[in-house]
């Protein structure tokens, strides 16, 4: 597990060589955004589905004609090759939804994605990450100044069941964790409307002055790799 590479958003004729290597999809929730593809892949390439019952059974659709699906949960300790996949709950309006933290002998990489807040339990799992990829999904201000959201909608994604602002992630960063200890930091989940690569970069210089802490971060998606 050493390499990352992101390939949101690019259509299915374009998926990488690699792709059919894969060893396990896990599922995080069941926002459409974040399974919608998952049966798909499943039905072309016989990768096996790790998802929550509540999220199989609240989306039959998706996951009702895919073969080697396998139940997680907030407890579940999965090994898949030389990889051990620790799930755990996040902060999110959806039936579960969970965040991983992923080990192998050289790396602990943790992935959370989407959360409104960040509770004991998360930062505990992700106290010891050597790599983490986090969501920014919006900035606050620009969420505030947006026109094109009603109150509702902005008051559900700031809610603590909501997501992640640039401020929200970046104070957890600076102050639960050892940027010291963090190899690199993978950045997503970036509203179009909200939140812009550069709005999150001059946020980034302002949290952390030290050019080689700036130097962690990594705003996705971006093509290559990134060594984890």
């Amino acid at each position: 597990m050493a390499k990352l590479r992101p390939v949101f958003g690019k259509p299915e004729a374009q998926f990488p060589k690699w792709l059919p290597k894969l060893d396990g999809i896990f599922i995080t929730h069941e926002h459409s955004d974040h399974i919608k593809s998952a049966g798909a892949l499943n039905r072309k390439i016989r990768v096996p589905i790790y998802v929550s019952p509540f999220v199989r059974d609240k989306k039959p659709n998706i996951f009702e004609k895919c073969s080697s699906l396998h139940e997680i949960s907030d407890t579940s300790d999965i090994v898949v090759n030389s990889m051990r996949i620790k799930p755990f709950s996040t902060k999110h309006d959806a039936i579960q939804a969970l965040g991983f933290v992923i080990s192998d002998k050289d790396t602990i990489f943790g992935y959370v994605t989407d959360t409104g807040s960040i509770s004991k339990t998360m930062r505990s799992a992700l106290q010891s990450c050597t790599s983490l990829m986090m969501e920014c999904d919006y900035d606050e201000e620009l969420l505030k100044e947006y026109e094109g959201y009603s109150r509702d909608l902005k008051d559900r994604i700031g809610s603590p069941f909501g997501h992640l602002s640039n401020q929200q992630a970046l104070e957890f960063i600076k102050t639960s964790l050892d940027i010291n200890n963090l190899k690199v930091i993978v950045i997503g989940h970036l509203s179009e409307n909200t939140n812009t690569p550069a709005k999150l970069l001059e946020r980034i210089k302002e949290a952390f002055p030290d050019p080689a802490h700036q130097a962690k971060f990594r705003i996705a998606p971006f093509d290559g790799e990134v060594e984890l």
